[in-house]
This record gives structure tokens, sequence and C-alpha cells, in this order.
């Protein structure tokens, strides 16, 4: 079975102009997707496996394996049946699950030795890893705006610190001349 005759079993009953709202797409694009013209972006393939979420990652990128893709049975995974796991645990064990089955999917992709899927795996790695870079200086950047914030938080209170010992100067200063004047117009 072809790419396009996955993305077509995907699609289902729908006509090719819902399906493409569906995803956001242009009714040519899944057209040409089902014609074996083009191959959706790393962006459209996140949107086809999220809008039709039973349908399994490797069975629609590569045919192989089954068309409904399985849940992880996080019962079987734990340790420990009786264990009470937070969200974040379930996250990673999810995320986890999502890389070895990634490297899998990858590692068949490769193997299977097709150029186009070759080819959009390597433009999608390379954004990717132009995103985790971006992210990276995004994070330093934001890092430093909060060290400035601070130091501009300390030099505002040492500002108005100075100026607390100014007024209380200029006060004993006038202090200082009206007891002078008045010392004056006594003698």
């Amino acid at each position: 079975m072809s790419f396009g005759d996955r993305v077509k079993s995907v699609r289902g009953d729908l006509t090719q102009k819902v399906f493409a709202e569906k995803l956001g797409v242009h009714t040519n694009t899944v057209s040409r997707w089902e014609r074996g013209e083009q191959i959706p972006d790393q962006e459209d393939l996140c949107n086809i496996l999220a809008v039709f979420c039973e349908v399994s990652p490797e069975w629609l990128l590569t045919g192989n394996g089954f068309r409904e893709k399985s849940t992880p049975n996080f019962d079987k995974i734990s340790e420990n049946e009786n264990k009470v796991r937070s969200p974040e645990s379930e996250a990673s064990i999810f995320d986890s699950l999502g890389m070895v089955e990634g490297m899998g999917l990858l590692t068949k992709i490769y193997s299977a030795a097709d150029p186009v899927y070759i080819r959009a795996i390597n433009a999608n790695l390379m954004a990717f890893a132009n995103a985790v870079e971006s992210k990276t200086v995004a994070q330093d950047m934001e890092k430093r705006l909060q060290d400035m914030e601070a130091k501009l938080a300390e030099m505002d209170e040492l500002k108005r610190y100075v100026l607390e010992l100014k007024i209380k100067e200029e006060a004993s200063e006038k202090a200082r001349l009206g007891e002078q004047s008045s010392k004056r117009k006594v003698a």
C-alpha cells in the first residue's frame, strides 16, 4: 500500500475538502498526497496524527504494523501496580516509549532506502535541530533578561536609598542653616 493509499484510508468517507479543512491545508495538497506526488511536511504529519489519533505513526509513514496504534499500558509498565503516579511520571513513561518507537520507525524508514522519505526525514531533523538551537538561545536570552531585571531592581533600590540620604542631608543642611541664621539674629 502506497503512502497515498494510506492517506486515503485515513481520510475514509470524508471528502478531500473536509479532510483538508480538518488539517488546515488546501484540498489540492491532499490530492497531491493521495496521488503520491508529495508527502506531508512534519507539521502536516503531526496534524494528521493529532486529528486522527487512532492512526499509528509507523503505519502511516511506512505501511508496517497495524493501522490502529496501540496505547501503552501504564499498569504493565509500572513496577508497582499500587503506586500512585503523578501526571509527570506518566508523561515521562510515555516520552520514553515514544523515543524508542520513534527510533525504531526511523531505522525501518532508513533501511527501506526510500529517498523521498529519507530526504523528508533529514529536512525535518534539520528543522528540529534548528528549533532546539533556537529554543536554547531563547532560554539563554530569557535568563539574561531575568538577570538584567534583577540588577535593575537592585539599582532602583540603590537609587531610592541615595535619594533618601540626599533628602536627609538637605533637611539637616536646612536645619543647620536655620540655626545659624537664628544665632545671627540673636547676636
